[in-house]
C-alpha cells in the first residue's frame, strides 16, 4: 500500500477509525511521512491528534426554532422523509409545534431522529414525548441489516463506552450527575478521579472522543460541556450499578450549594452582574439539588435545609427560568418540608421568599401573610 502511494496525489479514506486510534495513528503517521502528497480523510468519534490533522466536526443537525414551525430544519427534513420510508405514506406533522419540540428533544442526532421515527406511526408524536424520559429504551427499533452498533441508541453510545479506558469511564459517570452542563472549574471539584489534577485531561479526553460538547461561546464566559441527554442516561445508568452514586451526589451538592450561595450573597450586597451571568448558566444544576433533596426517603432535616439553601441561591435569576406558577410551586415544596421538619432557622427566610414569589405572581394578599410571617420570626430571632 505505501508503494503505491508514493509520489502521487491520492486520496485514501479511512472510515470508522474509532476503533484503531491507538493502533492506527502510528500507522498513518508513517504514511504521511512516507508518502507527503498522498492525503486522508479519516472518519473517527475521536480525534487523531496529529499534528497535520485538520478537524471537520459534524455538528448535530439543525434544529427547528421555537414558534418558526419546521421550515428550515434538516432534523425535520430526516424525520419527515424517514416516516413516509417506513410507511410509504406521505408524512404529514399536524402539530408543527409538537413535532419541532420532539426534535429539540432528539438533540439534533441523526441516529436518533431515525430511531424515533420507525416508532411514529405506532407512538405518535405525543407518545414519543410521553416515552423520552426512557429514551435509550424508546429508541431501540433499528432497521434490520444495519451495523450492530447503528442499530440502537445503546449500541451507539456502547460503542464508544467499550473503547474508553477506566478512567475516562469514571469520568463520564460522573459527569452524568451535572445538569444543564458544567465548567472545567465544577469538573475539578465534583470529578472524583485521582490524582485530582487529571480530570481537566480527563475532560478534554471525553470531548475529543466526541462523549461531551462545548455547550457555549468561550467568548460568553468560562467554555461549557454538556453531555447530549442519550449519553447522559446511559452514563447514569452505569455510575447507578456501582457505589459511587452517593458519593457523586454528595460532591455535586456542595460544589453548587457554596458557589451558588456565594454569587446570591454577591448579588444581594452589591448587584454584581457578572455573578449574576454565573448563577443564571447553573440554575439547572442548583434545581437538581433541590429536585434530589426533596426525593429523599425519609426526608430529613439536612435535605430540607439542602433544598431551601439550593432554592434561595437561585432566586435573583429564577425568574428568567420559569414562570411565576411554578416559581410559587417551588417554594411551597420547600415550605411544606421546612416547616414539617421543624427548621426555624430557614422557615424566615423561605417565608420572605415565598412572599418574594407571590407578589410576583399578584397574590398581595399571601404576600402580605408571608412577609408579615417573616418579620416576626426575624424580630423573634433579633435578625
Amino acid at each position: 500500500l505505501l508503494e503505491a502511494m508514493r509520489g502521487t496525489n491520492i486520496l485514501i479514506v479511512l472510515d470508522g477509525f474509532d476503533h484503531l486510534v491507538e493502533a492506527g495513528s502510528p500507522a498513518l503517521r508513517h504514511f504521511l511521512d512516507a508518502a507527503p502528497e498522498a492525503q486522508f480523510l479519516v472518519t473517527s468519534r475521536e480525534r487523531l491528534r496529529l499534528s497535520e490533522e485538520a478537524t471537520f466536526e459534524l455538528a448535530p443537525m439543525s434544529l427547528p426554532s421555537a414558534g418558526a414551525g419546521l421550515s428550515g430544519s434538516d432534523a425535520a427534513s430526516l424525520f419527515l422523509a424517514r416516516v413516509e420510508e417506513n410507511t410509504g405514506r406521505a408524512a404529514k406533522a399536524a402539530d408543527a409545534e409538537q413535532l419541532a419540540s420532539l426534535l429539540r428533544e432528539l438533540e439534533g442526532i441523526p441516529l436518533a431522529i431515525e430511531l424515533a421515527a420507525a416508532r411514529m406511526e405506532v407512538l405518535g408524536v405525543q407518545g414519543l414525548l410521553d416515552r423520552l424520559p426512557a429514551r435509550l429504551q424508546l429508541l431501540s427499533r433499528g432497521a434490520r441489516g444495519k451495523p450492530s452498533r447503528h442499530a440502537t441508541m445503546r449500541a451507539a453510545i456502547a460503542w464508544s463506552w467499550d473503547l474508553l479506558s477506566a478512567d475516562e469511564r469514571q469520568a463520564l459517570t460522573a459527569a452524568a450527575i451535572f445538569q444543564g452542563g458544567f465548567t472545567l472549574d465544577a469538573a475539578e471539584r465534583v470529578l472524583d478521579t485521582e490524582p485530582a489534577a487529571q480530570r481537566i485531561e480527563l475532560v478534554e479526553a471525553l470531548r475529543d472522543k466526541s462523549l461531551l460538547f462545548v455547550r457555549s461561546d468561550p467568548d460568553e464566559g468560562p467554555p461549557r460541556f454538556a453531555l447530549f441527554e442519550t449519553v447522559r442516561e446511559f452514563a447514569m445508568e452505569k455510575l447507578l450499578e456501582g457505589p459511587r452514586a452517593a458519593v457523586m451526589r454528595a460532591r455535586h451538592d456542595s460544589h453548587y450549594l457554596e458557589t451558588g450561595t456565594a454569587w446570591a450573597r454577591r448579588i444581594e450586597e452589591s448587584g454584581d452582574v457578572h455573578a449574576t451571568a454565573l448563577l443564571a448558566r447553573e440554575v439547572d444544576n442548583l434545581l437538581e439539588v433541590h429536585r434530589r433533596a426533596l426525593a429523599s426517603e425519609p426526608l430529613s432535616k439536612g435535605d430540607a435545609a439542602r433544598a431551601a439553601v439550593a432554592l434561595l441561591a437561585i432566586e435573583p435569576v429564577l425568574s428568567l427560568r420559569a414562570p411565576s406558577s411554578e416559581r410559587v410551586q417551588l417554594w411551597n415544596d420547600t415550605l411544606s418540608a421546612v416547616e414539617t421538619l421543624v427548621l426555624p432557622d430557614v422557615l424566615r427566610r423561605v417565608l420572605a421568599g415565598r412572599g418574594r414569589a407571590l407578589l410576583a405572581a399578584g397574590d398581595l394578599d399571601g404576600a402580605q401573610v408571608d412577609l408579615e410571617r417573616a418579620i416576626a420570626l426575624a424580630r423573634a430571632t433579633h435578625e
